[in-house]
């Protein structure tokens, strides 16, 4: 049987936020991990079909976000890949750009709206499904996204991160 998920490797898992939609951030499915659950497109053409797609930090220890005063009517938007660098005691800062849009009182943007989730965290994991579809607009709902791979599929996929010598590095 073919795995419906596959895991990435190296600079393979920091491009999986391009201009990916952020559906969830779970704290809840493996120990010391942080995992972003997105919806990745497959190419930078309009309606491209999507992945499910996971980045799991792993032995994360701190992450920072701004998002004062943004609205996020559409949800959360990656608009590049991640970027890294190495820190001391083996852990490496993870640095994913964002939109984060501000307007003003006349609904006018009101400044810049690229911003960024800083990620401290021991390794990233990347992976992601092998099925592919397009949902429309405003994208898949739960149901829809598990099609393509379920939680059970990518925790199946990751395994034990413990083992896992899998780190990406931008180098």
């Amino acid at each position: 049987m073919t795995s419906k998920v596959v895991v990435l490797k190296d600079v393979e898992a920091l491009w999986l936020c391009k201009d990916a939609k952020l559906v969830s951030f779970r704290w809840d499915l493996i120990p010391w991990s942080l995992v972003l659950d997105m919806d990745s497109p497959i190419g930078e053409i309009t309606n491209a079909p999507i992945r499910r797609a996971w980045m799991v930090f792993v032995g994360i220890s701190e992450f920072s976000w701004t998002v004062a005063s943004a609205r996020l009517v559409n949800g959360l938007f990656a608009t590049n890949w991640a970027l890294t660098s190495e820190l001391p005691d083996g852990y490496h800062e993870y640095s994913l750009p964002l939109l984060t849009p501000k307007f003003d009182a006349q609904n006018k943007m009101a400044s810049n709206p690229h911003n960024e989730l800083k990620l401290t965290a021991k390794r990233l994991i990347g992976a992601a499904s092998t099925a592919t579809a397009y949902f429309g607009q405003h994208g898949p709902n739960r149901d829809q996204r598990d099609t393509l791979a379920t939680e059970e599929d990518f925790l199946n996929a990751i395994g034990d991160v413990s083992a896992s010598p899998v780190i990406a590095s931008s180098e």
